[in-house]
Formats: C-alpha cells, structure tokens, sequence
C-alpha cells in the first residue's frame, strides 16, 4: 500500500485517458468531491488505485489543491486508506 500527496495548482490527473475508471462522490470536510478509481492487471498481478482532489481554500485564487493517490494489492486495503482521509481531514 501507499499513499502520495501533491500540493499545488499544476496535479495530473492519474487516471486520464483510461476507459476503466469509475467515479464514486463524497463529501470530505463539506467539500463536494469524487474518487476516482481503477485498477490494473500486471505481471498476473492486480493492483487497486485511486485518486481525489481536493481544494485547500475553496474560493482562493490561485486556486491550489490537494491530490491523493493511493496504491494497493486488495480492494479492501484501499477502502480503508479512503476512510482514513475522510477521518484526518479537518
């Protein structure tokens, strides 16, 4: 499992360009914002990801944001990643 964190006005979006992702809504500090998630088959093994972004101050310019991507070998380590930041956020 692992966890990134990017802090800017320039993330890449991880998942562009793929035809195999999904998105998922949630709310996250009263932030209105979208999982989106995939997985990839590599070498007979298959790995779960998901990425967020996140405003940091809804409403500032420049506009400046969180992205969180997360990797893991199980969908159910993913999820609890997920949960995790929905807890640590303010």
């Amino acid at each position: 499992m692992s966890v990134g964190i990017y802090e800017g006005m320039h993330p890449q979006r991880l998942s562009e360009g793929r035809t195999d992702v999904r998105a998922e809504k949630v709310e996250i500090g009263g932030q209105k914002a979208e999982w989106f998630l995939w997985r990839d088959e590599t070498g007979g093994r298959t790995n779960f990801s998901a990425e967020i972004f996140l405003v940091i101050k809804p409403g500032a310019l420049p506009e400046v944001q969180f992205h969180v991507f997360i990797y893991a070998s199980n969908r159910e380590d993913l999820r609890s990643l997920q949960a995790l930041l929905v807890k640590a956020h303010p």
